[in-house]
């Protein structure tokens, strides 16, 4: 089984790379498949019952005996890699107990999913690939890091950040987009930081697209490039709103949005 773990701060696109291992492109075989994708969020919670299987309540409390159980993601991931490809991504892995990281040991090693004492469900190891992140909230121990490939990823640059807003909102003009983006480094830059992510600058984005003065654009910057208090004062008073509302308006005017 081929599983890799990607280290980086939030925002620095290790879940997108690890999702965009399903696309066609990317399958390791070059035969051209796209990959099931099969994501989950770890969290303070995450138990056995998440990873292999666990209970419907809604099946329970209707009666239903035979739809009680319902598998986890990594037994339905392992029932998956029977019909094709899978990519299976654990996000933020330092954000669940360090139990979980002994629940998932065997399963990167052998790609059993224990279902019952005795039983378990066997995944297909050449179709799967496992893709775990972590921002390193706390290290992850050292008998998972010896089962995975590490890499490290650092913050996406400036262009990287605009060019994925452009293509999750094509209909933005560009002139809107570059000024926009300039101005929102301009406010991470007040509170010492020097990025913002594309989960900020893509609804800052959209906020920007339906403004109706100026005012409008300081408060989607203020909104969603800062993240204190400082940066948010100095978003509502930004000298770089004026040219990002000047390319809005003049967007408007050739019809371009």
């Amino acid at each position: 089984m081929r599983a890799e773990i990607l280290f980086g701060p939030p925002g620095c696109g290790k879940t997108r790379r690890a999702e965009m291992a399903a696309l066609p492109e990317h399958d390791p075989t070059g035969q051209g498949r796209r990959a099931a994708l099969v994501f989950y969020q770890c969290h303070a919670w995450s138990d056995a019952d998440e990873l292999f299987v666990g209970v419907d309540v809604a099946a329970a409390v209707a009666g239903d005996a035979k739809s009680v159980r319902q598998d986890g993601v990594l037994t339905r991931a392992a029932r998956l890699s029977h019909e094709g490809r899978v990519v299976l991504v654990l996000d933020e892995l330092d954000k669940a107990p360090e139990r979980v990281e002994a629940l998932l040991l065997d399963y990167l090693q052998s790609g059993r999913a224990p279902v019952a004492p005795g039983r378990h469900v066997q995944a297909d190891l050449d179709n799967m690939e496992v893709y775990i992140t972590s921002n390193n909230l706390r290290p992850l121990g050292d008998a998972l890091l010896r089962r995975c490939r590490r890499r490290w990823m650092t913050p996406l640059s400036a262009e990287q950040v605009e060019r994925i807003a452009a293509e999750r909102v094509p209909h933005a003009p560009r002139s809107v987009l570059m000024t926009l983006r300039k101005a929102a480094w301009a406010v991470a830059a007040a509170e010492g930081r020097d990025h913002v992510t594309v989960a900020e600058l893509t609804p800052m984005l959209e906020e920007v697209l339906e403004a109706s003065s100026i005012g409008d654009v300081r408060d989607a910057l203020a909104g969603w490039a800062a993240r204190t208090e400082q940066g948010a004062e100095y978003a509502l008073r930004a000298r770089e709103a004026a040219p990002v509302w000047a390319e809005v308006v003049a967007a408007r005017r050739k019809g371009e949005m």
